[in-house]
């Protein structure tokens, strides 16, 4: 009850109060951590605003919904236009079980597990609009196939949302959106530097593999909060 209130709350003032000082508010009620997401989140509103990059925000490894609630609200806040959809893929059932070489003490199977009436709960508590939004459950190795793409009615990401963790995931995340990147998507690794910032693991390795395969340049932007990292991309 008392979370649901305070979601409404931040819900009203995420809309009401002056942009910049949103973080601020986080960070009495949710911490250090939530506020410095909450900045990255609030840049790259901002940065893809000012180079009018248009397209669609993918998020893989959803949670509880918080980060896409903030995000929603951010390009709203920036965005007079206000066509953005948003895709939103997750298992709704925790973590999977870490292959080998994906093992991590937080990683454990069945963590951060909310069903998509929690996280469609969360996000009317935030105003979202839910004809925006595209919930596409199930573990990727099955959620991603070929025939999704076609459902899915989508050209252009703006903003790729990396959440998911482990290499596999995040290896399947970024294979199928491949098509959809352009000059100027956004990608923030929220677990980057995890797995003791060994590159050769986890979303870096994965993310690394990636871009050699596919041709993309990407420029480092902006390390964020605990473990996230941020780029640029340029297509070849």
């Amino acid at each position: 009850m008392m979370r649901a209130a305070l979601e409404r709350l931040d819900g009203m003032l995420m809309t009401s109060l002056p942009v910049d000082l949103t973080p601020g508010w986080l960070r009495l009620v949710r911490g250090q951590y939530a506020a410095e997401n909450a900045l990255m989140y609030l840049r790259v509103a901002r940065w893809l605003a000012v180079n009018e990059v248009e397209g669609d925000v993918f998020e893989f490894g959803v949670g509880s919904g918080a980060s896409f609630c903030l995000i929603y609200r951010y390009l709203e806040r920036t965005d007079a236009r206000h066509s953005r959809r948003f895709f939103l893929f997750d298992s709704f059932e925790g973590l999977p079980e870490s292959p080998a070489g994906d093992q991590h003490p937080q990683w454990k199977q069945g963590r951060w597990s909310y069903d998509q009436s929690f996280v469609l709960a969360r996000s009317q508590r935030y105003g979202i609009d839910p004809c925006r939004v595209v919930m596409v459950p199930g573990y990727y190795e099955a959620s991603l196939a070929s025939e999704l793409a076609s459902r899915l009615n989508t050209t252009r990401v703006a903003l790729l949302h990396i959440d998911c963790d482990l290499f596999s995931s995040a290896k399947a995340a970024l294979g199928f959106v491949t098509p959809y990147v352009q000059d100027g998507t956004v990608v923030l690794l929220d677990d980057y530097f995890c797995y003791s910032g060994n590159p050769k693991r986890g979303e870096a390795a994965a993310f690394r593999e990636w871009c050699q395969a596919n041709s993309v340049e990407a420029v480092q932007w902006q390390p964020y909060s605990l473990h996230g990292n941020s780029y640029l991309l340029t297509i070849r």
